[in-house]
C-alpha cells in the first residue's frame, strides 16, 4: 500500500486482499490445510476503495469463485455471455447491504492425505463433512464453534435429518462419488 501510495496509484483504486487456506496450527491435532475444518476452510478477504463501505463486515458465505465476478464489476465491466454459467457472483451487493443470508458454503478436498474425496457444506450454523464411503460428520457451529462435538457420533433424529438435508444440498452441487 505504501508503494502504491508513493506511485500515486491509490486514488480511486479498489484493493482486495485474500490468501490461501489457513494452516490449522494444531487445531484438532492437525498442522496443515489438508482438512475441511473451520481453521482451514476460512480465509481472509478484505477490500477497500470506492463503493466498499469502511468497517463493514459481510456475514454471507463467499468463495474464491466469487473473486472473478467481483473483480470484473470492480473494474467497471460486465460479465460476458460466456460467463453466464459461472458459479460465483459479485460481492458488491453484499458489501452494500444486500447479503444473501440463505447462501451456502461449499468446499472440497482431493489432495494429499485424503483417502477419498472430501466435501464440506455449510448452511447457516450447520456444517456437514462428507467423505465418500465414510460416516458423515455434522457440526452445529453456533453451539460448537471449535467443532469438538460431531453430532453423528451419537446421532438423534434431528441430527440424522440435518445430515440428510445437507447431503441433499451437496448432491445438488455435485455427485461426491
Amino acid at each position: 500500500i505504501t508503494a502504491a501510495e508513493r506511485l500515486g496509484l491509490l486514488d480511486g483504486a479498489r484493493l482486495m486482499y485474500s490468501s490461501d487456506h489457513a494452516e490449522a496450527y494444531g487445531n484438532h491435532g492437525i498442522f496443515g490445510k489438508n482438512n475441511l475444518m473451520e481453521p482451514s476452510v476460512r480465509v481472509p478477504l478484505l477490500m477497500s476503495g470506492p463503493d466498499v463501505p469502511t468497517g463493514h463486515v459481510v456475514r454471507q458465505f463467499a468463495s474464491g469463485v466469487d473473486l472473478f465476478p467481483t473483480l470484473v464489476e470492480g473494474g467497471g465491466a460486465r460479465l460476458g455471455a460466456a460467463d453466464a454459467d459461472i458459479a460465483g457472483r459479485s460481492l458488491f451487493p453484499a458489501m452494500n447491504g444486500h447479503e444473501d443470508a440463505g447462501r451456502i458454503g461449499f468446499a472440497e478436498f482431493h489432495a494429499s492425505a485424503s483417502k477419498t474425496g472430501g466435501f464440506m457444506l455449510r448452511d447457516g450454523k450447520d456444517k456437514l463433512l462428507y467423505h465418500v464411503g465414510m460416516r458423515p460428520q455434522l457440526y452445529d457451529l453456533a453451539a460448537d464453534p471449535i467443532e469438538a462435538h460431531d453430532r453423528m457420533e451419537l446421532p438423534d433424529a434431528r441430527a440424522e435429518a440435518d445430515a440428510q438435508r445437507l447431503e441433499t444440498q451437496l448432491r445438488k452441487i455435485c455427485d461426491p462419488e
